[in-house]
């Protein structure tokens, strides 16, 4: 029962550990759409310094366009590595919950089963037992009679 209690707690820390790495997850996911915002609210800005300068306005937003493309794509591919790695860490872990679940069920099924034979091998002795005695009674009853 200790064993299923451990195991209980080791499981419910596991839960908080998943949960406080979602929590953290959700926080750098809402970080980075504020950054694309930030993003895509800069190419009015861009869009802005075009018409006010003739000449480098065509080089702006093209140098304005390859950041924030740039900028994208490093935000994507990190929340990328990010989710990976969290994926790997849960599937990690739900496979270690999985594997203490099934030991915990050999475990109660090995106990249910030795109890089971114990109890048939005492009402085997009973049933013995009765029987000798049964007839040592019926012999002791046979000679009183005589």
């Amino acid at each position: 029962m200790d064993h299923v209690s451990a195991l209980t707690q080791q499981f419910l820390l596991q839960i908080q550990v998943l949960a406080r790495e979602h929590g953290v997850l959700k926080y750098q996911q809402e970080g980075q759409n504020h950054a694309q915002n930030a993003a895509l609210m800069a190419v009015p800005a861009s869009t802005e310094i075009r018409n006010v300068q003739d000449e480098r306005g065509g080089q702006i937003e093209s140098y304005v366009s390859d950041r924030l493309t740039q900028a994208s794509q490093d935000v994507q591919y990190e929340f990328y590595q990010k989710m990976m790695l969290m994926e790997r860490n849960m599937d990690g872990t739900l496979s270690r919950i999985m594997e203490q679940v099934q030991n915990l069920i050999k475990d109660k099924l090995i106990k249910d089963n030795l109890k089971a034979k114990t109890a048939q091998m005492v009402q085997t002795q009973m049933e013995k037992s009765t029987d000798h005695a049964a007839a040592e009674i019926n012999g002791a009853c046979a000679q009183t009679r005589r």
